[in-house]
């Protein structure tokens, strides 16, 4: 599925980037998000060829957020056993 679909369209991504950079300027604030984004292409298309990794972030941030709930209730609690 990931071959089928994701694929074509991260090439295209890819030479749009390219052809989008050279028609900037080297200093401009866009060219530099580009260049980081290419210069890290690998990784950001790792998920076609790599079945376990997850599409979205979904779970990471699900988990960032119970841990949020979880610290915060925890200092909340320490505060309120200190006054």
């Amino acid at each position: 599925m990931r071959q089928e679909r994701s694929r074509p369209l991260i090439v295209e991504l890819e030479a749009w980037l390219r052809e989008q950079r050279a028609k900037l300027s080297r200093n401009n604030d866009t060219t530099k998000a580009i260049n980081y984004c290419l210069s890290r292409w690998d990784a950001f298309s790792r998920f076609i060829d790599d079945g376990r990794l997850c599409m979205s972030t979904d779970g990471v941030e699900k988990l960032s957020r119970q841990f949020m709930t979880t610290f915060f209730g925890f200092s909340f609690q320490a505060a309120t056993i200190r006054s």
